[in-house]
């Protein structure tokens, strides 16, 4: 969740801290600017909503849309995500069906407690949510193209080199590999790239790929036989956590999903924490609040703590100590902590031995 711009002059609808209440956006009828309302609700009780997931972008030039009578600054990225999904989902009502949550207006991004108990409640919201819009932004022929390469048929998209008659020569050959580079330019955009997606993509129960004016659902894309996108290296492992979750019923252990998230864009070092909580298994981080004010260190502390009880080898403790401590963009300093109170198994027997000296100072020595 990237800083937003300053308006600070927008009244934003009350919220109750540590409720579960959020807001939603509704837009007003017979205008064709972008105005909307925003209201309160709780989100166990509110109408049937829509999630936006999208790449916050370039922030300048601003786009200027109505949100409650008031003048409200938004990226270029999220102005046109806007126009299309709104269009998109009501083309073809009487009345408007959804409405629709945006982090960028719906959070008060100046108000650092409200934000920290919004992203509290990421998991239900966007496993509650109807479904989530994932918009990859403004579309052109290649795109299009290469969003229905994943729900075609099977056949005319198989990989070449494993023998397939139907690619017996050059020229299906070449087509083979020219729609092969329209999904690896799909794969390219920076929305794939970023950290608070893996959430916002994985965990709704129903799923819309939006890219300009084209859209596939998920359920489409899971049910087809289209071209393979396992070399998509940003893609595929979306794809593949996704269908786990929801056909395998698996869960994401919060340690595996750090070292996962390791290379992804986000512009605050704690983000690489509290973007993942809404994925990680309920009991790895039980009891973390999301805290913006908090030390790095204390928030290094606290979550090491809290995995101890699940990390039970040397092996593991050590990975995931540098692994948060680089997330956190911590200086060598700043990594000292006492080993977890439990012992490690040294001798290579299973007999559990007292931790020594020289295990000590591995992990940087006594806690100051």
């Amino acid at each position: 969740m990237a800083s937003a711009h300053i308006n600070t002059s927008f009244i934003h609808p009350q919220l109750t801290r540590n409720t579960q209440n959020i807001r939603l956006l509704s837009p007003h009828s017979n205008t064709k600017e972008l105005n909307f309302g925003l209201e309160t609700f709780n989100i166990n009780k509110c109408p049937k909503y829509a999630a936006l997931s999208y790449c916050w972008g370039a922030q300048s030039p601003p786009s200027t849309i109505i949100v409650n009578n008031q003048s409200f600054l938004v990226s270029p990225n999220l102005a046109d995500a806007l126009r299309h999904v709104w269009s998109y989902l009501h083309s073809d009502s009487k009345e408007n069906k959804y409405l629709l949550w945006v982090d960028q207006i719906c959070i008060n991004q100046n108000d650092e407690e409200e934000r920290g108990d919004q992203v509290q409640l990421m998991r239900e919201l966007y496993s509650e949510s109807s479904f989530t819009v994932a918009w990859l932004g403004t579309t052109d022929d290649e795109s299009s193209i290469a969003l229905e390469l994943l729900t075609r048929k099977k056949g005319v998209y198989s990989d070449p080199r494993r023998g397939m008659r139907l690619h017996a020569h050059k020229q299906q050959r070449k087509e083979y590999y020219e729609k092969r580079s329209l999904l690896r330019k799909l794969d390219d955009r920076p929305y794939w790239k970023r950290m608070w997606i893996m959430q916002e993509f994985i965990l709704p129960p129903k799923l819309l790929i939006l890219c300009g004016s084209t859209g596939v659902w998920w359920d489409d894309v899971q049910r087809s036989s289209g071209m393979s996108y396992e070399f998509c290296i940003h893609m595929a492992p979306l794809f593949k956590r996704r269908y786990m979750m929801h056909s395998e019923t698996v869960n994401f252990q919060f340690i595996k999903l750090l070292n996962i998230a390791k290379y992804r864009a986000c512009t605050r070092p704690f983000d690489r924490v509290f973007a993942l909580l809404g994925l990680a298994m309920p009991g790895d981080l039980q009891g973390l609040r999301v805290d913006y004010n908090v030390p790095a260190q204390t928030l290094y502390r606290d979550v090491v703590r809290l995995l101890e009880r699940i990390v039970k080898s040397e092996k593991r403790w050590m990975q995931l100590t540098q692994d948060l401590a680089e997330a956190l963009e911590l200086l060598p300093s700043e990594r000292v902590l006492t080993p977890p109170t439990w012992q490690w198994p040294l001798n290579g027997t299973g007999d559990i031995e007292r931790v020594t000296d020289n295990q000590r100072n591995l992990c940087g020595g006594p806690e100051q």
